[in-house]
C-alpha cells in the first residue's frame, strides 16, 4: 500500500472561501457515509456467515452428545470426506443467498478420513473466533467512521463546537488504536493487519453482497503488523488530525469575519490532494 498527498494553496474571496469549504465538506461527508455503508455490509456478511459456521458446530456438537465412540467415528469420517459445507438457501432482503463453509486449502490427504473431519471442526471454530473478533472491531470502526461523517456534517455548517467535539472523538479513538498496535508489536503479537477500502464500482449490489465484496477485499489487502506499517499508520494520524485542525480554523476564520473582510478581504485556502492505493486503514481523511 502506498500514498502520497500534496497541498495546494489558493486565494479565494469571501464568497468563494465560504463556497469552497462547503463543497469540500459535503465531498468529504459523502466520502465517509460510503465507508459507514460498506461498513455494515460487511457487518452483515459477517453475521451470515458467522451464524451458518455456529449453526453446523452446534449440529455436529448435539449429534456427538448422543452417539457412542464408534458413531462418533464415522461422524468424523464423513465431515472428514466433506470438501465444502453448503446450507440450505435463505432469503436476504429478498434475495436468495446459500451459505458455505470451503476447505479446499486443507492439505491432509495423508491423514485418516477420521483425522480430517477432526481438523475441520476445529477449522469451523476458529472461524467462528475469527468472524466474532471481526465483528467487535467493526463496531469499533462504525462508531469513529460515525464521528467523521458528523464532523463533516458540522463543518458545512461551520458549527465549530460541534466540529471540535467530533475532533476530539475521532483522535482519542484513532490514538488508542495506535498505542493498541504498538504494544502488540513490542509483545511480538502483532497479528495481521486488514485493509478496507470504498467499492465505488459496486454501487448496484444489495447490502449482503457488497458486505461478501468486502470480505473478498479484505482477504486481498491484508499485512503483517511491523515497524514499517506503525510508522506509516502514526503519519496517517497526524497528518489526518493536522486537515481536521485546519479545517475547524478555517469554519472559525469564516464565522469571525466582519462586513469589510466579507467584501474586501482574501483567504489562503490550502486544498489537501491525496492519492492512496488499494485499502485504508481504513481511510483517516
Amino acid at each position: 500500500m502506498s500514498q502520497t498527498t500534496t497541498r495546494v494553496q489558493q486565494t479565494f474571496s469571501y464568497k468563494k472561501a465560504k463556497a469552497h469549504h462547503k463543497q469540500q465538506s459535503l465531498e468529504s461527508a459523502v466520502e465517509w457515509a460510503k465507508a459507514l455503508k460498506c461498513l455494515k455490509a460487511e457487518k452483515k456478511a459477517i453475521k451470515f456467515q458467522l451464524a451458518y459456521c455456529e449453526k453446523v458446530l452446534s449440529t455436529v456438537q448435539e449429534q456427538m452428545a448422543e452417539a457412542t465412540p464408534s458413531q462418533i467415528k464415522e461422524l468424523f469420517e464423513i465431515l472428514g470426506s466433506k470438501e465444502k459445507f453448503v446450507g440450505k438457501s435463505e432469503l436476504i432482503d429478498g434475495k436468495p443467498y446459500q451459505p458455505s463453509i470451503q476447505f479446499d486449502k486443507f492439505d491432509t490427504e495423508d491423514e485418516p478420513m477420521e483425522n480430517r473431519g477432526a481438523w475441520k471442526i476445529i477449522y469451523i471454530k476458529k472461524q467462528i473466533i475469527i468472524g466474532r473478533d471481526d465483528l467487535q472491531e467493526l463496531r469499533r470502526n462504525q462508531a469513529l467512521l460515525v464521528a467523521k461523517q458528523k464532523f463533516y456534517r458540522y463543518s458545512y455548517n461551520r458549527d465549530t463546537e460541534n466540529m471540535m467535539l467530533e475532533h476530539h472523538k475521532i483522535s482519542e479513538s484513532e490514538g488508542e488504536k495506535l498505542n493498541e498496535v504498538m504494544e502488540a508489536d513490542a509483545d511480538g503479537e502483532g497479528g495481521v493487519v486488514i485493509f478496507h477500502q470504498n467499492s465505488e464500482h459496486e454501487e448496484d449490489l444489495d447490502e449482503l453482497a457488497l458486505g461478501m465484496k468486502q470480505q473478498e477485499y479484505a482477504k486481498e489487502n491484508q499485512e503483517k503488523v511491523n515497524g514499517n506499517y506503525i510508522r506509516e499508520y502514526g503519519d496517517r494520524i497526524k497528518h489526518a488530525f493536522e486537515i481536521r485542525e485546519g479545517i475547524i480554523k478555517t469554519a472559525q476564520m469564516l464565522n469571525d469575519a466582519t462586513e469589510d473582510v466579507k467584501k474586501h478581504g482574501l483567504y489562503r485556502v490550502e486544498e489537501i490532494q491525496t492519492t492512496t492505493a488499494e485499502g485504508s486503514i481504513p481511510n483517516l481523511f
